[in-house]
């Protein structure tokens, strides 16, 4: 360990350990070279002491800061100061309360310092976080300026030549367990890179290539897996496991490559991750936020930029787009308001799938809505230059107008689950007809089938309770 003043750091420099702030927070990691830009934001610190090292124990050593008993922390608590996780991200500030993910992230050590008494302290500590990120930001935006934001189309799709199998796809509960047992996996990698502690790559491009393996073989079906959101206290996890296999279909849709495919998989499990810096009061509680508030929300994605930094098997043009998937293509999006062509494939698919499951889904402050309803309202703002129109399409292509998984009023006025999608007719899925108790029957009807005039959908419906009225 080594303690150094920030005059002391030059331009071109390149760190041979990581640069910490007296508090033990990592500002910068190990092999990054100081461009103009970070100095300006080192000699604006406060304070100009800091200190190099291989890694935050180094600093508990020297007594810089201390470990705390973590298993004394619970959810609920208030923390009474800054505490830092092993990788030396600050991942609760003195006075926030403490959530369970905080915990997780926890387990492989958590560090502090004493007490801050100012509460100009706590602003300071927050904008030098806010800042650091930002210039994580600024060198990704300089290092893909000449990277092509464009994903070329291939002459074939990705199931050119695969053999399907449609007819072998599992039962409910089935499904239900599978994505049961990657969500807690995604779970624990956001954890892991919450606390800064190195991630696993190889595993979690196995669970993207697993999905992948599961669009391939059940385009028509896999939406459904995508829609069994749990609706229980753990929405990021559950909402990065949706994200990621729309994404993937709709870029199978777009007729991009397989690597493409994946990528974007990959975007979509890990772009929300830095919403584990904002907290859980303004994540979720679906009430007006405070101008401060909102922009916390809007910097999550610069915090995903952050605290993926140092990953170099994440390229470049990746974390751009997690960086981008809150754009829209007339400017009204954020961070930037970027518009239309300097918004990357990649993000224009996140951002349209996005958007698709928060809206399907359950969450504490609103009900999950019809999925035939937003596929409207995506069209709606498709039509008006939001969102891409190519990309919108290839959803409804990948999705179906009336949704796997979701619900529908047939013209006999029996309700109906749908369970795949026709893709030469969207209006017209596969569906199994349920009992008036809103229990499933063995009836399966295929309505590309059955004569129009016969039997058709008439309108999307609710999922129905115990006791069904169809009228």
């Amino acid at each position: 360990m080594k303690k150094l003043r920030t005059t002391d750091i030059d331009v071109g420099t390149c760190l041979e350990e990581a640069l910490f702030l007296p508090n033990g927070q990592k500002l910068l990691n190990q092999g990054v070279t100081i461009t103009e830009r970070h100095r300006q934001v080192l000699l604006g610190l406060p304070d100009p002491e800091l200190y190099t090292a291989k890694s935050l124990d180094e600093l508990v050593e020297a007594g810089v800061v201390r470990p705390v008993e973590s298993h004394h922390v619970r959810a609920g608590q208030m923390a009474d100061r800054d505490m830092l996780a092993k990788g030396g991200h600050l991942i609760v500030e003195q006075g926030q309360e403490i959530e369970q993910h905080h915990i997780d992230a926890m387990e492989d050590g958590a560090y502090a310092q004493e007490a801050r008494e100012q509460e100009a302290d706590q602003a300071r500590l927050r904008r030098e976080r806010m800042v650091m990120a930002d210039v994580v930001v600024d060198n990704l935006q300089q290092e893909t300026q000449k990277l092509p934001l464009r994903v070329p189309p291939n002459s074939v799709d990705i199931w050119h030549g695969h053999i399907l199998a449609e007819d072998n796809w599992p039962e409910a509960h089935v499904l239900a367990a599978e994505r049961e047992q990657i969500v807690q996996k995604i779970r624990g990698w956001f954890s892991q890179i919450e606390s800064g502690v190195s991630t696993s790559a190889a595993s979690i491009q196995a669970v993207v290539d697993t999905l992948y393996d599961q669009l391939l073989n059940y385009p028509r079906h896999v939406t459904q897996l995508a829609m069994m959101c749990s609706g229980r206290d753990r929405y990021l996890p559950d909402h990065a496991f949706s994200v990621t296999l729309i994404s993937m279909a709709i870029a199978a849709h777009l007729k991009w490559s397989s690597q493409h495919v994946k990528t974007v998989g990959l975007c979509g499990l890990l772009m929300d991750v830095g919403m584990l810096l904002v907290p859980e009061r303004i994540r979720i509680g679906g009430c007006a936020l405070s101008e401060i508030d909102r922009s916390r929300v809007q910097r999550h994605t610069a915090f995903t930029v952050a605290l993926l930094d140092g990953h170099g098997d994440i390229d470049a043009l990746a974390r751009l787009a997690m960086y981008q998937h809150h754009e829209r293509e007339t400017g009204v999006g954020y961070p930037c308001g970027t518009r239309g062509d300097r918004i990357c494939d990649y993000a224009r698919v996140l951002g349209v799938a996005d958007v698709f499951c928060a809206a399907v889904s359950y969450r504490s402050y609103h009900k999950p809505k019809i999925p035939y309803v937003v596929m409207e309202e995506l069209i709606r703002s498709a039509a008006a230059g939001i969102f891409c129109k190519t990309t919108t399409r290839a959803l409804v292509q990948a999705a179906g107008l009336f949704p796997v998984g979701s619900y529908v009023v047939l013209s006999n006025r029996r309700i109906a689950h749908v369970l795949a999608t026709n893709i030469e007719r969207l209006d017209r899925p596969i569906v199994r007809v349920l009992n008036d108790d809103g229990s499933p029957t063995d009836y399966v009807i295929d309505l590309m089938q059955i004569p129009v005039d016969q039997l058709t959908v008439v309108r999307p419906a609710h999922e129905p309770e115990k006791k069904t009225s169809l009228v």
